[in-house]
């Protein structure tokens, strides 16, 4: 609980708070009344826009950093997945919805379309995902994982990348909230593996 949470900070075993997953404001609310949170952490990105319900808001009025993980949508904004067919028997994403046949060809095609804007700004569709969520106002923070250097390279393109408002709008066009089909195991309330 938070309440055992800020005991701990007041015996010194900890500096700071912060909670992760499954918040909604009302709970957020809830938690700062007992001791202040520095961040939340929840999954966010062009294929997981549930925060955009309520939670950044809070976020917002607390000035509370916004940690987004899983940025990329699960691997899914970094391009390479195409079918339910490429996703491996023991892989945990197996059972999200967005990676179930008819669902992933579905959204292997928003990625695609996303391809054509990041071909223009000379980055990859990943950098340009990330980019996205830094554009959304503060307090997102994306926090992507990256398996090899060059993910880690592609990923920091993401740091220079100036989107316009007719990008900005184009990504919208291509990518709206609930154009993604099928929700994550998250929105289910299934947790997330970490």
């Amino acid at each position: 609980t938070v309440g055992a949470m800020a005991e701990l900070v007041a015996e010194g075993k900890t500096r700071f708070i912060a909670l992760s997953k499954g918040l909604t404001p009302e709970l957020l609310a809830r938690a700062m009344a007992v001791h202040p949170v520095v961040s939340v952490q929840d999954e966010y990105s062009l294929f997981a826009r549930e925060p955009e319900a309520g939670l950044l808001g809070a976020c917002r009025e607390h000035g509370l950093a916004f940690m987004a993980f899983a940025p990329l949508g699960r691997g899914m904004l970094g391009g390479v997945l195409r079918s339910a067919a490429e996703v491996g028997e023991d892989d945990e994403r197996r059972t999200d919805e967005r990676f179930m046949a008819g669902n992933i060809e579905h959204n292997a095609e928003i990625v695609r379309q996303l391809g054509a804007v990041a071909t223009d700004k000379g980055v990859p569709v990943s950098a340009l995902a990330l980019a996205w969520l830094m554009h959304r106002g503060g307090p997102v923070i994306p926090i992507p994982s990256a398996k090899t250097r060059a993910h880690l390279e592609e990923n920091a393109k993401a740091a220079e990348l100036r989107l316009t408002e007719e990008d900005l709008a184009q990504i919208a066009a291509i990518c709206p909230s609930g154009a993604v089909a099928g929700l994550s195991n998250h929105a289910h309330g299934v947790p997330a593996a970490p």
